[in-house]
């Protein structure tokens, strides 16, 4: 080969570099471009995640009030026999003892009534503390 050829080829070698090159250069550009895309998108959502976050939490600090309110509720839980028996025998003795008081005062439907309430008030709550 002569010379001449070896410098063409060498010059055609170079183009071919500074090509390739110049391709790298708008790739990395490309690249950067995305990135600065991607990094505005997330300065974006922030204010959407940060309020994420925050309903996270709320609703976390929400279920431990949630959770200590009914196995509160739990302990104040009665038993309805209880309640029901109550009702019947306060409201037997409201009957007994509110009964004549109400028929000597002239209202005996008053103290039928008024008995029967007293008395189921009076049992429900003896019902509850047994």
């Amino acid at each position: 080969m002569s010379n001449l050829q070896l410098h063409l080829d060498k010059v055609k070698r170079e183009e071919i570099e500074e090509l390739e090159r110049e391709k790298l250069l708008k790739e990395i550009h490309q690249l950067y471009q995305i990135q600065q895309d991607l990094n505005e998108i997330i300065q974006e959502q922030k204010p959407k995640i940060n309020s994420i976050e925050s309903n996270i939490d709320i609703s976390k600090i929400n279920i431990e009030h949630g959770t200590y309110d009914i196995k509160q509720a739990e302990s104040y839980s009665f038993n309805k026999v209880s309640i029901f028996l109550g009702f019947i025998l306060g409201g037997s003795v409201g009957l007994a003892v509110g009964g004549p008081v109400g028929a000597v005062a002239g209202a005996k439907t008053a103290g039928l009534l008024g008995g029967m309430i007293s008395g189921a008030i009076v049992g429900s709550t003896v019902g509850f503390v047994l």
